[in-house]
């Protein structure tokens, strides 16, 4: 019997439960969204995900928001691969 190759499953918390394709959590998938991976693949490159995501002032390097104003980054992973 052939044995097949361990695979880790992540949490998933780089992608919205709702919808994958709606980055910024709207509540629809629109051109924005597309561009908000886009910009995010520019800036950062190609990586493996942290296995959390921080707050948006945190990763955008602002140190000091108050905790009402701080949100969670957007939701870049969109889970789709074609090949």
């Amino acid at each position: 019997m052939e044995q097949l190759e361990s695979r880790r499953l992540l949490a998933g918390v780089w992608q919205n439960p709702r919808n994958a394709l709606d980055v910024d959590d709207s509540g629809i998938a629109s051109p924005l969204d597309a561009l908000q991976v886009i910009n995010d693949l520019d800036d950062n490159g190609s990586r493996q995900l942290p296995l959390s995501r921080p707050a948006l002032a945190a990763y955008l390097g602002r140190e000091k928001v108050p905790d009402e104003k701080r949100c969670q980054e957007p939701f870049i992973d969109t889970g789709y691969f074609f090949g």
